[in-house]
């Protein structure tokens, strides 16, 4: 059932339990264990679990993970942000690939160079979004008069990401969005941040142009990740709302992103790289096109 040799199974009173590196596998269903992350993160490593398996699991349990992004404890926190899977019948394709996704750091790598073949059933059995996620992405739409088609969506992580990896400065974010407005003069600039230093510099070059989430919440810290501040309250939502964004960012018409785990799902739920440029220190990939 199991590709590899990274996992025990062990034989209890609830009956066989597989053990993974991040969360165990008994009756073709699959729960978390529970690990202080962020919420991409968590999806990472739980897709690096699943891609060990030669049998699709048929239910992921999550009723103690995601604690940063929840206001009540119990409940299977995973149904509220994706569909369970239902049963293709088929085999996920490139086990070996999908399955070194944390061990290589491919959330790190140059996104065009991922096989997205190999992700796709992957991400379309175990992370389509839920019926709630995407009534919230069409919701966003609605109130800040978004068209994907004519949006250009700048993703700066902000916050502790300097200590994971060289973070771009924030000048070429900007020298970038400008010459994709002028690809696209008519599109809205969306602007999503965790760094509440960036709203005002993108203000005040983009005026009317610029678009923010407000229901996303942003800091002016820079030693601890936005999850972390949240309080109780604006848990119950923003898990929620944090994913509905990022589907957002993933139909538009232009992406500029930065280098980690919300841009390389963003990237996944895209299936492609095309008008889409990441900053990775100072490195620069991909190119807008109109």
């Amino acid at each position: 059932m199991v590709t590899g040799a990274a996992s025990q199974i062990f034989q209890g009173l609830a009956g066989q339990i597989l053990r993974l590196r991040w969360g165990t596998v008994r009756r073709k269903s699959y729960r978390l264990t529970p690990r202080d992350a962020g919420f991409f993160s968590l999806c990472s490593s739980s897709l690096a679990d699943l891609a060990q398996l030669e049998r699709q699991i048929r239910r992921i349990v999550a009723n103690r993970a995601f604690r940063r992004y929840r206001a009540l404890p119990g409940g299977n926190t995973w149904s509220l942000f994706f569909q369970q899977p239902e049963n293709t019948g088929f085999g996920l394709g490139r086990l070996d690939y999908v399955a070194t996704l944390v061990k290589k750091r491919l959330y790190h790598t140059n996104y065009s160079t991922l096989d997205f073949f190999a992700f796709a059933p992957f991400v379309r059995t175990y992370f389509t979004p839920s019926t709630k996620v995407q009534n919230k992405t069409k919701e966003f739409e609605k109130r800040y008069g978004l068209s994907p088609w004519n949006l250009i969506a700048v993703n700066i992580r902000g916050t502790d990401k300097w200590k994971e990896i060289p973070a771009a400065d924030v000048d070429r974010y900007i020298q970038l969005a400008e010459n994709a407005a002028s690809e696209a003069p008519h599109a809205k600039i969306l602007l999503v941040t965790d760094q509440h230093q960036f709203l005002s510099l993108f203000e005040a070059r983009f005026a009317d142009r610029l678009v923010v989430i407000r229901e996303l919440p942003t800091t002016s810290r820079i030693d601890g990740p936005i999850h972390n501040a949240l309080t109780l309250w604006q848990r119950r939502d923003f898990g929620v709302n944090f994913l509905a964004v990022v589907l957002l960012m993933a139909s538009s018409r232009i992406v500029i992103t930065h280098t980690g785990n919300t841009a390389f799902w963003t990237v996944l739920f895209r299936g492609h790289t095309n008008g889409l440029v990441q900053l990775r220190g100072e490195e620069t990939f991909g190119e807008i096109k109109n």
